[in-house]
């Protein structure tokens, strides 16, 4: 299960840094170009040993001279690069039982109810919604204080299928709460 798990996940992030999955288990930066990027971009990405730096065809020149003799670290400090995205894979074997905090109200909203949380903002990394009120977003879980929606976790389809991504936002006043 482990093997099938890197390997999907290797495959999803082959096709969004534009690279091999046989790169990504490299010991090195490997750069790309996301050859259709319609204005500049650049995303990096730390994978076990290997650092991936996807740009533009644009950038790629002056980014990879910029980038020359700085480790992984130094690259995600660089005052350009800002908002990280942490992927976990769970190990499907460790239970965690763990309860949740029981101070809070949890509720769920599986796929076909998510529409009732449309217009709710500053959740934009776990549900978002289009001009037409539409989402990719495929379940979310919200925790609430008093009435108050303090976090929420939405799971969005990915270009991988059976891989969910899921994005957390928890309002910065409840973030160390026990």
């Amino acid at each position: 299960m482990k093997k099938i798990l890197k390997n999907k996940i290797e495959k999803l992030l082959s096709k969004e840094y534009f690279c091999t999955p046989a790169q990504l288990n490299q010991k090195e930066t490997i750069y790309s170009i996301h050859a259709t990027a319609k204005q500049p971009y650049i995303k990096i990405l730390a994978y076990r040993n290997c650092t991936v730096v996807c740009t533009s065809k644009d950038l790629s020149e002056n980014i990879q001279k910029l980038l020359q003799d700085k480790n992984r670290d130094e690259m995600f400090e660089l005052p350009f690069v800002y908002g990280q995205t942490i992927h976990y894979i769970p190990d499907h074997k460790v239970s965690d039982n763990r309860s949740l905090p029981p101070n809070y109200q949890y509720k769920f909203f599986p796929e076909k109810e998510i529409w009732a949380l449309n217009g709710l903002t500053g959740f934009e990394n776990s549900l978002a919604f289009d001009e037409q009120g539409m989402t990719p977003t495929k379940a979310v879980c919200i925790a609430e204080n008093n009435g108050k929606i303090i976090g929420a976790a939405g799971a969005s389809e990915t270009s991988v299928s059976d891989i969910l991504e899921v994005g957390v936002d928890v309002m910065e006043a409840y973030r160390d709460c026990p």
